[in-house]
């Protein structure tokens, strides 16, 4: 079935006609002479441009596209950004990336899915909202104003301000969706209220005192979203359930907002403010008087700002400080510093509003009234006042543990020096020696430097100085080997916590590292744990190196000022076989231990709940194992090298010239080869096994020295001396 779109031209008309209807994907490849536009919805019996205003609704328009718009921080983003979100898609929901087509817009990305049947504009409605969610699902969010059913959307190839526009664009994967099946994993209708039932606005009239200043108008364009926003947060302050604040919210939206907001964006104003903790529950409870207005000299952006490191203060010793592109408050109770990021700050701004006041030049009191920009803006502000870069990385080396500050030196009492920004709940005695755990690392054949490399490393990232030895581990191994029970071990398992808490444990993998968006999600790891790394390519990147040895590095979250800090997680990557890669460079290799799993558990042999009886008897005598072990690397200076066969076989995936002489040099008689010879073989070969052979012949004698070979100049020019056992010998050494 073909699927048609109305083309709209944006201001001249189309010749021989204003608006026509034709397929799709005619009309994302045509190269417009003009500005055009495309509607998603039609009408049967001729082009229109669809509105809600002349009734267009009533006369039941169809559609056969889902277009989704994922704009940039601010409504810009840079290239990077862009291919950023295509391959997240690409790599996280295979099935919508595989029949989508993409194009690049001035602001951002815009996804088009088609459907095999036409559906009404309700069924789009709930198609977009499953489509949605499992963009939200992989980290992508779409932009709120592509819901609507009269929304039109720019062709890719336009005349826009007399320039042709040529971005980036993919049509060829444009495959129908199968409405049943994604109508299947929609949520299911809510049920109604029985009359009988208690209505779900019971006791909504006692909040009349807190918000009739607020409802008692209607909402102007300008500030539709704050003041739904504010109102949804005054509900949550008295218990009242997600359910409950959708409805109301709901209803106000249309009686209130001039226009309305989409009722997507209603229910997601909804749902972010139920996920806060009610401050009080309304059954049985008398809501508290209004509390008293607070005046302050002006109510500019400044004086706020001032006002919000005060409030976020509160009656504590210690200031607060900014870091990072957070607000960290320290705890007395727990010995930690809480991280207050712009989201849970701007709920506070937004409760500023009609309890700060101001009495004016005229004498007349001014309540506070505040706008998204006014919230934004306060928060940068109050970030700039209490800025301090690099703080989080300059605390001293521990953890805090329910009993006091753990350090390799002895257990010290908790103090806000510390900087101590994650604990965990649980103590640790020095002597503590965890049978189970140990014993489980050798059923699993690990060699006893191999435990010990693992004990380091643990200890390490538990300390948070695991970037000073410039080291990532790297877990080899086919599957039921024993990966996961270390994995389960650090992060835990069936509700039973790990070592590290989730608040403290990421997921990033090396590849991902050179994108800005993905470092930002660093600040505060102890530990990057990948239990299943991809086999695409490791490059060498500046980043990768920078994020392991702790390097000032810039990160920015999306939508969001970009910002500086050093890491302090230690890397562990888990595989069955090792990554592809190309660097050949010793500084490369230095950076990586690995430790190979070798033994494969049986269906009778393998113990499903070892992960789960381990932490439940000796997670703190793990913790005192692994502090033990870091107490020896400490002493060291470095991670020692253990000969494991799977950092040389990775050289071998990763290194096509090792791989090739592998095959070459099979005889222990040492000879002289030209070098022109050599190189000639290396790239018939390499073309044979599909191997990267774009190599000069600089690059190629560069790696040959590294492998320990030596060369001689010759009357013929230079010869390699070709022995076995002396590249072996030098390999080992150089390489690692």
């Amino acid at each position: 079935m073909t699927v048609l779109v109305t083309v709209l031209p944006h201001k001249a008309p189309l010749p021989g006609s204003t608006l026509i209807q034709i397929p799709i994907v005619e009309a994302l490849e045509t190269e417009w002479a003009t500005d055009v536009h495309l509607q998603a919805f039609t009408l049967p019996d001729r082009p229109v441009r669809l509105t809600k205003k002349e009734g267009h609704d009533k006369a039941n328009p169809t559609t056969q596209a889902l277009f989704f718009d994922l704009d940039g921080p601010d409504h810009q983003a840079d290239d990077d950004w862009k291919w950023y979100q295509i391959e997240t898609l690409g790599e996280n929901d295979r099935d919508l990336y595989f029949k989508s087509a993409w194009y690049h817009t001035a602001h951002g990305v815009r996804f088009v899915w088609t459907l095999d049947r036409p559906v009404s504009i309700s069924e789009h409605k709930i198609l977009m909202r499953v489509i949605e969610a499992r963009l939200i699902k992989i980290g992508l969010k779409p932009d709120d104003k592509c819901y609507g059913w009269t929304h039109i959307f720019r062709a890719p190839f336009v005349v826009r301000d007399r320039v042709a526009q040529d971005l980036p664009a993919n049509f060829e994967n444009l495959t129908d969706l199968c409405v049943d099946d994604l109508l299947r994993d929609a949520p299911p209708p809510k049920e109604k209220v029985k009359e009988k039932d208690p209505s779900p606005f019971a006791g909504i009239g006692e909040l009349k005192p807190i918000v009739t200043q607020s409802i008692d108008r209607t909402f102007p364009v300008s500030s539709r979203n704050s003041s739904i926003t504010k109102l949804a947060g005054r509900f949550r302050y008295f218990g009242h359930s997600e359910e409950e604040i959708r409805a109301f919210l709901l209803i106000l939206n249309q009686s209130r907002c001039n226009p309305p907001l989409d009722d997507l964006e209603v229910e997601r104003i909804a749902s972010s403010i139920s996920g806060h903790a009610p401050n009080m529950e309304l059954e049985g409870t008398e809501p508290p008087e209004t509390p008293p207005p607070i005046f302050l000299e002006r109510l500019d952006e400044a004086t706020l700002a001032e006002y919000l490191t005060t409030h976020i203060k509160g009656d504590r010793d210690q200031d607060i400080v900014s870091d990072a592109g957070s607000i960290w408050r320290y705890n007395n109770q727990t010995g930690i510093w809480d991280q207050i990021d712009k989201e849970s700050g701007q709920v506070e701004i937004m409760g500023f509003s009609g309890r700060l006041q101001m009495v004016d030049s005229k004498g007349k009191v001014q309540p506070l009234n505040v706008s998204a920009k006014t919230t934004h803006a306060v928060w940068e502000l109050a970030n700039a006042l209490k800025r301090d870069p690099g703080w989080l990385s300059g605390g001293t080396p521990g953890v805090a543990t329910s009993n006091g500050f753990l350090t390799d030196d002895g257990l010290l009492p908790h103090d806000p020096s510390h900087r101590a920004t994650w604990s965990i709940p649980f103590s640790v005695e020095d002597t503590d020696h965890p049978e189970l755990w140990l014993r489980s690392l050798k059923e699993m054949n690990l060699s006893d430097e191999a435990i010990n490399l693992l004990g380091e490393f643990i200890g390490a990232c538990i300390m948070g100085t695991a970037p000073k030895y410039q080291t990532a581990l790297l877990m080899l191994g086919e599957g039921s080997n024993g990966k996961s029970v270390v994995m389960d071990i650090l992060c835990g398992k069936d509700g039973v916590d790990g070592l590290f808490p989730s608040s403290v444990v990421t997921s990033i993998a090396p590849q991902e590292l050179d994108s800005e968006y993905r470092r930002a999600n660093l600040v505060g790891s102890r530990l990057n744990l990948v239990a299943e790394l991809s086999d695409k390519q490791i490059d060498a990147s500046d980043k990768l190196k920078a994020v392991i040895s702790g390097d000032l590095i810039d990160a920015r979250p999306i939508r969001e000022a970009p910002f500086s800090f050093r890491p302090q997680a230690g890397h562990i990557f888990a595989a069955n076989t090792p990554p592809a890669g190309k660097d050949s460079s010793p500084g490369f290799w230095r950076r990586w231990r690995v430790i190979t799993f070798s033994r494969t558990f049986t269906e009778a042999e393998a113990d499903r709940d070892r992960a789960s009886k381990i932490l439940r008897s000796e997670r703190g005598a793990i913790v005192a194992w692994a502090l033990r072990c870091y107490r020896a690397l400490k002493a060291r200076g470095h991670y020692e090298q253990i000969q494991d066969p799977g950092l040389h076989e990775w050289k071998v995936e990763a290194i096509p010239v090792l791989a090739w002489a592998e095959e070459l040099f099979t005889g222990d008689q040492a000879e002289w080869t030209s070098a022109t010879a050599l190189f000639q073989d290396f790239r018939r070969w390499a073309m044979k096994h599909n191997r990267d052979g774009m190599f000069t012949s600089n690059a190629f004698g560069r790696a040959l020295n590294r492998m320990g070979i030596q060369r001689k100049r010759t009357k013929d020019g230079w010869a390699w001396q070709i022995s076995r056992d002396g590249r072996r010998e030098k390999e080992a050494r150089v390489y690692q």
